[in-house]
């Protein structure tokens, strides 16, 4: 450490998480024009995730409603659209509400959800940049930068970034405003998706010395995980899997696999529940543990 010029001896600091250098932008939704509703139903976070997700799929392909958005938020469902776009009818609401239920019927069994509006809901400044948050998933608003690539093992810069609050003190009273933080990162992955990797490697006849405990990202979403297990072929999960896939890479990648290809069970925290993908779907990622599997060195 130094401070005007002259060498202070620091004294050794206690082992501490890894940090990382992150810039917190402010952030204001101009003329902001939104709804607020709860389903009839109480559900947790992962499912409510799923849902809001899902709902800005379904509007996304309607296009009066394109570039509406939907996040989910201790029990309520915040809606966002443009300053002067109308927002889904009634009658909107319902059919995605229905469509979304048969798409996660597997999750929430058979159950009757309907939907129930907040009156004069108040908007919170972490729910304002949650909303923004979801505007940049949805815009796949930053690039990966890659600046170095050997093996097949690209080398990128990307950003890491999610919804963030700060206050303010004044004299009399303080206030809380809605921000983002950004954070840089290097990732290691590979160029093909799982199957290339998976088919072309000298591995592939042990196949869960060579897949289990992988790191991976979704294609569509680019949402880490780690495979866990195997869970059959193609040939036996084609359909299941075509039903549940939202993207239409992952649509036509699926009907292109062959019937012998693994299929993998996935999990995106410790905690959370397994998913089920096609190697088609998924990029390995490159970790230290995992660097010899693709002969490079990981740092």
């Amino acid at each position: 450490m130094t401070i005007a010029n002259k060498k202070i001896q620091a004294p050794t600091p206690a082992p501490s998480p890894k940090r990382y250098l992150s810039e917190i932008f402010p952030l204001e939704i101009d003329r902001p024009n939104f709804q607020c509703f709860r389903l009839n139903d109480k559900i947790e976070r992962q499912v409510g995730n799923q849902f809001a997700w899902r709902f800005c799929q379904k509007f996304s392909e309607i296009e009066n409603l394109r570039g509406i958005i939907v996040i989910w938020e201790k029990g309520d469902f915040w809606v966002l659209a443009k300053p002067n776009q109308s927002m889904p009818t009634s009658q909107q609401y319902k059919q995605t509400l229905k469509k979304i239920q048969e798409d996660l019927k597997e999750d929430i069994g058979d159950r009757f959800l309907s939907i129930q509006w907040v009156r004069n809901p108040e908007i919170s400044a972490y729910i304002k940049a949650q909303l923004a948050v979801r505007i940049l998933q949805m815009n796949r608003a930053f690039s990966r930068e890659t600046i170095k690539s050997e093996n097949q093992v690209e080398v990128k810069r990307e950003v890491n970034f999610g919804a963030e609050t700060f206050e303010l003190k004044g004299v009399k009273s303080s206030a809380i405003f809605p921000a983002i933080f950004l954070t840089p990162r290097t990732d290691f992955s590979f160029e093909g998706d799982l199957a290339d990797f998976f088919e072309n490697h000298p591995f592939r006849q042990n196949i869960e010395k060579l897949l289990i405990g992988l790191k991976v990202r979704d294609i569509e979403k680019n949402s880490s995980a780690k495979i866990v297990k195997l869970v059959g072929t193609i040939g036996e999960h084609r359909e299941e899997l075509l039903e549940k896939a939202t993207g239409s890479v992952s649509k036509e990648k699926l009907r292109e696999a062959p019937d012998e290809q693994p299929v993998v069970a996935v999990k995106f925290r410790k905690d959370s529940k397994e998913f089920h993908y096609a190697m088609a779907a998924l990029r390995p990622c490159v970790t230290s543990e995992t660097a010899h599997l693709f002969k490079v060195e990981y740092g």
